[in-house]
C-alpha cells in the first residue's frame, strides 16, 4: 500500500506556483502550432525558441524537488551497512522504503492533481479546455517522472559496494517506485527491473539466474555492474 499521509508543502505549492506563471504562456506558444498562425520564419524561429526555454524552466521547476531529495542517494551508509549479530533470527532492515524515495513517489502521485487547476489560467473556462488542463497535466507528469527515474537509476549506477543488508533495504526502495509507476500507468524500466531482481537474488545464486533462461530478460549491463557492487567475481 502506498503511503499518501504526507502530500504536499508550502514549498512545493510554492514551486507549482512559479510552475503556472510559467505556463501562462503556453497559450501563445500553442499559435506556433496552430496552421492558422502563418508566422514569418523568423518569427516562428523566435517562438520556437521561446517555447523551449519555457519548456525548460516549467521542467526545473517541477523536477526541483526530485533532484535535492535523490542528490545523494548513492552515498547513503545504509548500502553498506552489514548485518548485525542477533539471538533471533529476525530481519533487522527496515521493511519499508526509506523517506527519499517515499517522498519522491508521493510528490509523483500528487503532481498531476496540483497541475490542473494552474493549467486551466492558460484559457478561459470550459469543457474542452478542462480537457487542454487534464492533457497538460497529465504530459508533465509523465514529463517530470520519467526524470525522476532517470535520476534514481543514475545514483544507483553511483554505488560503489552494496552489502547484503543494503540490497534488501535497496531492493525495498526500488518496489515502492516501481509501484508509482504502475499507478501512473508508466512501464517499468529494464534497467530498474534488472537492479530489483539482482538485490533481492542472494549473492551467491546470483551468477546461476544470470546465467539461466530468466536471466535472458535482464539488461546485462546492468546485472555485471550489480555483481561488481555486490563483489561477486566470476573468475
Amino acid at each position: 500500500m502506498l503511503n499518501l499521509s504526507h502530500l504536499t508543502s508550502e514549498q512545493t505549492a510554492g514551486d507549482l506556483s512559479m510552475a503556472g506563471r510559467a505556463s501562462l504562456d503556453v497559450a501563445a506558444i500553442r499559435l506556433s502550432k496552430d496552421p492558422r498562425f502563418h508566422a514569418l520564419p523568423l518569427a516562428s524561429q523566435r517562438v520556437a525558441a521561446f517555447a523551449d526555454t519555457v519548456n525548460e524552466l516549467v521542467y526545473d521547476i517541477l523536477i526541483s524537488k526530485v533532484r535535492q531529495r535523490l542528490g545523494e542517494v548513492s552515498r547513503l551508509p545504509i548500502w553498506s551497512s552489514v548485518e548485525e549479530q542477533t539471538a533471533f533470527a529476525l530481519p533487522n532492515f527496515s521493511s519499508y522504503p526509506q523517506a527519499y524515495v517515499t517522498s519522491v513517489g508521493e510528490y509523483l502521485l500528487t503532481l498531476r492533481q496540483q497541475l490542473e487547476p494552474l493549467a486551466e489560467g492558460i484559457s478561459n473556462n470550459g469543457d474542452s479546455n478542462n480537457e487542454d488542463a487534464q492533457f497538460f497535466a497529465t504530459e508533465w507528469m509523465f514529463k517530470v517522472a520519467e526524470g525522476a527515474t532517470a535520476l534514481y537509476m543514475e545514483q544507483l549506477r553511483g554505488i560503489q559496494c552494496i552489502s547484503d543488508r543494503g540490497a534488501q533495504q535497496l531492493c525495498v526502495d526500488i518496489e515502492y517506485l516501481s509501484n508509482v509507476l504502475a499507478a501512473l500507468s508508466m512501464p517499468i524500466p529494464p534497467v530498474l527491473a534488472t537492479f530489483q531482481t539482482c538485490l533481492a537474488t542472494p549473492r551467491d545464486e546470483l551468477k546461476d539466474v544470470m546465467k539461466s533462461d530468466a536471466g535472458s530478460e535482464l539488461d546485462f549491463p546492468t546485472a555485471n555492474l550489480v555483481c561488481k557492487m555486490r563483489r561477486i567475481s566470476f573468475d
